[in-house]
Formats: C-alpha cells, sequence, structure tokens
C-alpha cells in the first residue's frame, strides 16, 4: 500500500502548475458543495417547506447544467478554459450566498437554477483543461486522481455537513 501511495504521489508532484492548482480547487469546491447540499436539505425544511419544494430544487439545478452543458463547452473553446472555471467558481459561490439567505421558493428555484448553470462552467471544462495541460502518457493517472479526489471530496463534504453538531468533537 505504502509503494501505490508512494506512485500516485510522485504522480501528483510531476504535474504541472495549473494541473495542481485545479486538483486542490476542484477538491475544496466538492468538499464545500458536499457539506451545502447536505446542510440545504435541512435548511429547506426549517423554512417550512415540503420534501417536493427540496425535489423541484434539485431536478432546476439538474435541468440548468444540462441545458447549460453544450453552450459552455463552445464558449470554453473560445474564451479558454481557465477564465471560465474561474467565472463559474465566482458565480457558484454567489449563488450559494443567494440561495443561503432566500426564504421564498421562487427564490430558492432561481438560485439553484443559477447554481447548475455555472456549474457546468466548471463541469464542462474540467477534462478539456486536464488534457490541456498534461502530456499523454499522464492522462490514465490523472482523470483517475481527479475522479478520486472529487469522489473523496464529496464523500468529506457530506460527513462533514452530516456531522455538524452530532459527531464527538
Amino acid at each position: 500500500m505504502a509503494q501505490f501511495a508512494k506512485e500516485w504521489s510522485s504522480k501528483l508532484k510531476g504535474y504541472n502548475k495549473n494541473i495542481r492548482l485545479f486538483l486542490i480547487a476542484s477538491f475544496l469546491l466538492n468538499v464545500g458543495m458536499g457539506i451545502f447540499m447536505v446542510i440545504y436539505n435541512y435548511y429547506i425544511r426549517e423554512l417550512g417547506f415540503s420534501d417536493d419544494v427540496n425535489g423541484r430544487v434539485i431536478a432546476m439545478q439538474a435541468t440548468a447544467t444540462a441545458i447549460a452543458l453544450l453552450p459552455v463547452g463552445l464558449l470554453s473553446d473560445r474564451l479558454g478554459r481557465k477564465r471560465l472555471i474561474v467565472i463559474g467558481s465566482v458565480a457558484v459561490m454567489l449563488s450559494l450566498i443567494l440561495r443561503s439567505i432566500g426564504i421564498a421558493e421562487d427564490l430558492l428555484i432561481i438560485g439553484a437554477f443559477v447554481t447548475g448553470f455555472f456549474m457546468a462552467f466548471i463541469q464542462v471544462t474540467a477534462i478539456p483543461l486536464l488534457a490541456e495541460n498534461s502530456r499523454e502518457s499522464e492522462r490514465v493517472h490523472l482523470f483517475s486522481l481527479n475522479a478520486a479526489f472529487m469522489m473523496a471530496a464529496n464523500v468529506i463534504g457530506n460527513l462533514l455537513g452530516w456531522c455538524d453538531d452530532r459527531c464527538p468533537t
């Protein structure tokens, strides 16, 4: 197991700065989204809304992402991957703030649409950014590492969101 970890660690150190920064940012974003999505379900309930509203919020976010995928892919070819990731990240952050202070159902659903739309900026541009900043021989490990980091970050975020006051300190 130590040899496996050492191999992955050396691969990670061998990637260029853009890749390492992206992996860190992606990890942090996914931890944050994992926390947010757990707590947000409780927030909707605490506002007095039914599970139907929560379902509509989730559906609206997914719908917006689906709508944005193709146009964002074309836009990333024109404007550049890094620029779109930064724009998407800032817009997602602002939309999450909007969702966190909103108390009207329409505002929650609009906020979910905006979040989903701008999450597409990050999702669509991630793999091309990694491909453009790596050698072909690095890509299998790199894409696997990216997927593993995203999965681990989501698990960590979900656990942190769930733990809140339930877990021992």
